[in-house]
């Protein structure tokens, strides 16, 4: 059950100003120019965009990670991984599910068990 809210009489309902707003308005039709005269004006349709590349890209040599599963890890407090990290050279495509890479000192790959020192 919705209490029931008394508007002060200065107020008008929001469905009362956007009808008066909009009455009377209708859409402006389509109108083809040549480029050099559509300066200020607005596109009727604008063409899909594409990312390029289509795939992420590796920025720096490293080790490839997912960022938000190195939360809190620090030289104070190494976070073990359960699987070796991938290698990946600048330009190289990220693997599925990494979006982050990290430094070769900042992975600690020396012991049986591989942590990271920093983030």
């Amino acid at each position: 059950m919705t209490p029931s809210q008394r508007l002060p009489a200065s107020l008008t309902p929001l469905d009362t100003a956007l009808n008066a707003l909009l009455d009377g308005i209708e859409p402006v039709a389509p109108v083809e120019m040549p480029l050099s005269d559509a300066l200020r004006s607005i596109a009727a349709e604008t063409p899909p965009l594409t990312a390029h590349p289509s795939h992420d890209i590796a920025a720096a040599d490293g080790f490839a990670f997912c960022a938000h599963d190195l939360v809190g890890a620090s030289s104070y407090s190494p976070l073990p991984l359960t699987a070796a990290p991938i290698w990946v050279e600048a330009g190289d495509t990220m693997p599925d599910g990494c979006d982050c890479v990290l430094d070769s000192d900042a992975v600690d790959a020396t012991g049986p068990i591989v942590q990271v020192l920093a983030k």
